[in-house]
């Protein structure tokens, strides 16, 4: 017999807490579920603890036993794969017969926020108000790089030369061409939308953009471009159900994860972005179609637009 541990981060918006309950979805009965499927045991997961439906964890300690010859990563890439994007397991090894995540805990953090400003930022609404969020963080070195340059070329063309809010020459070369970009962007640069998103609320406002334009040139001073578009692609709305962030935006679109990306459904995902409840990349219409079709030829074209978000080779 072998004895594992897993590390759990998740959304708990969706779910009736940690335990197990018939007939309602659970974290304990998720990773349950698919770790039956993955040994073709009757598995039993220990939890460290017990949380309360719509509880969130970044680090929940379990344990199960089994006879399967699955490595511990393995496991935990197995389990990334099939579970959904709201539940992660953050890390998985193997231990002795000895441990037990409730028994051999040491002590638990729990952590109470609330929000005091007068203006709450459109994710954290819906965390408010009950409304259906789904969002699983994912680094930009797990993103496609036809996303980042798909949504660069869409959105901002300067991303990488400007300082926040001023557009620059290449957005104004890109506007000057054969096929005009304009009407599918709005005025605001990247850093400014990922300032809205994090700080502020949607729709159109002067009062808005007036906060927007300090708030981006700070953001600009203190985060490199790469951190910025990480960001950005990982709280822009992608969906119409309260999908957030690119790997949530993929996998409803496309059943995929956001590594997993080619450059049509990247452009298709980037043309979404200026309204996804409106628009949408899993049943694309002439709009959406044709502006992917735009924003793919000029990734192709001005393929030094993502230079500053590049990993290293």
């Amino acid at each position: 017999m072998r004895y594992f541990k897993l590390t759990i981060a998740y959304d708990g918006t969706d779910f009736h807490g940690w335990q197990f309950q018939p007939g309602k979805p659970t974290i304990q009965g998720e990773v349950v579920g698919i770790l039956r499927k993955l040994t073709q045991e009757n598995v039993q997961l220990a939890g460290t603890g017990r949380t309360d439906a719509g509880v969130h964890a970044l680090g929940q300690v379990a344990s199960f036993k089994t006879q399967s010859r699955l490595s511990a990563g393995e496991f935990q890439h197995a389990l990334n794969c099939m579970l959904p994007p709201s539940i992660r397991i953050v890390g998985a090894e193997e231990v002795g017969p000895d441990f037990s995540a409730r028994f051999s805990a040491l002590g638990k953090v729990y952590r109470y926020r609330i929000y005091r400003g007068r203006v709450v930022p459109p994710m954290l609404w819906r965390y408010v108000t009950g409304q259906r969020v789904e969002r699983a963080f994912v680094p930009l070195s797990q993103i496609s790089p036809a996303l980042p340059i798909a949504v660069i070329v869409a959105e901002d063309g300067s991303f990488c030369t400007n300082h926040g809010i001023d557009l620059g020459a290449m957005r104004e070369a890109l506007e000057q061409s054969d096929d005009s970009l304009a009407e599918s962007r709005g005025a605001s640069t990247i850093t400014q939308q990922t300032a809205k998103n994090l700080f502020l609320w949607g729709g159109r406002s002067f009062v808005r953009k007036a906060l927007e334009i300090p708030l981006a040139l700070w953001l600009n001073l203190v985060l490199p471009k790469r951190r910025i578009l990480e960001l950005y692609l990982n709280i822009a709305e992608w969906g119409p159900n309260g999908e957030f962030g690119a790997e949530a935006g993929a996998r409803r679109a496309f059943d995929r994860s956001a590594r997993e990306l080619n450059s049509d459904q990247a452009a298709e995902l980037a043309a979404i972005l200026p309204n996804p409840v409106l628009r949408s990349a899993r049943s694309p219409g002439p709009l959406v179609r044709r502006l992917a079709g735009l924003y793919e030829r000029r990734a192709a074209a001005f393929s030094e637009l993502d230079a500053c978000v590049r990993g290293p080779s």
